[in-house]
């Protein structure tokens, strides 16, 4: 369930990890007597990342700011002390926390699940102690990883790391599980995780053409290419149309100053 923030109220978030670069900046997120120093822009406002991370909020209040579609000034207190807090979002979009229950839901549905890699968004090799080793080199798409954890992660726009063993390695796949804390400007019908791993091992659903998979492989398109295989080599289209060509009903996937035009499920042109 993906919760727009006028839908957050009573709702539980935590504090995100910070990387060691950004966190003596703290987060953008105020006691509520310093809140308007905050919205003036003085770093003195910020909450001490030491002292917050890995907190936990409830929402109490999301008033809407009139002159912007989805931002809200954002009320919570800390569960731990009763503290009162404030800040806003952006887009509908609160940096520094993640929705707690998008955690659980991950791992209720992954962990012990084998997953299947369609983008190489995968973070550092791990240690044990959960710190980094290395850097991941990129993984070959449809590579099975084995999900083992799920923790908090570092971004509110990926709040949430799947740790996975994958070819003997333990590494952490960053991801949103809803499109809760999402600017809501990205948001569409599909999980927002589908483009970054499936839940099916893609060369079933695609067959093994070495040709076919040489380009997949090498993020190329040509026409006569599938949606799914288009999406599986590009990822998900900036926007998505539907135009009539020649009294012929047409599907427009744009990727910046690329448009690719389907006929039913077929790419048959690339502008």
């Amino acid at each position: 369930e993906s919760l727009t923030p006028d839908q957050w109220v009573g709702q539980t978030f935590v504090f995100l990890a910070m990387p060691a670069n950004k966190q003596k900046e703290g987060y953008e997120i105020y006691p509520e007597k310093m809140a308007q120093r905050g919205f003036a822009g003085d770093p003195a406002a910020d909450l001490p990342y030491a002292n917050y991370f890995s907190k936990q909020v409830v929402i109490t209040d999301a008033i809407r700011i009139t002159d912007t579609p989805y931002d809200y000034v954002i009320h919570m207190k800390v569960k731990s002390t009763g503290e009162k807090l404030v800040s806003r979002t952006f887009r509908g979009q609160l940096e520094g926390l993640g929705y707690l229950a998008d955690r659980e839901k991950a791992r209720k549905q992954f962990v012990g699940k084998t997953i299947y890699s369609l983008h190489p968004a995968l973070e550092n090799i791990l240690q044990d102690n959960g710190s980094y080793l290395k850097e991941m080199p990129l993984l070959p798409i449809g590579t099975p990883m084995e999900v083992i954890d799920v923790w908090d992660g570092m971004q509110s726009s990926l709040p949430v790391w799947l740790v996975a063993r994958v070819n003997g390695s333990k590494v952490a796949i960053p991801m949103a599980y809803s499109w809760t804390n999402l600017p809501r400007n990205v948001w569409n019908g599909l999980p927002p995780w589908q483009d970054t791993f499936s839940l099916e091992d893609p060369r079933k659903k695609i067959g093994d053409s070495p040709e076919l998979w040489n380009l997949i492989q090498s993020r190329n398109i040509k026409p006569g290419m599938t949606q799914y295989e288009v999406r599986i080599s590009w990822g998900a289209p900036n926007r998505i149309e539907t135009v009539t060509v020649d009294g012929l009903e047409e599907t427009v996937w744009t990727y910046g100053d690329q448009r690719l035009r389907f006929s039913g499920d077929r790419l048959i042109v690339i502008e």
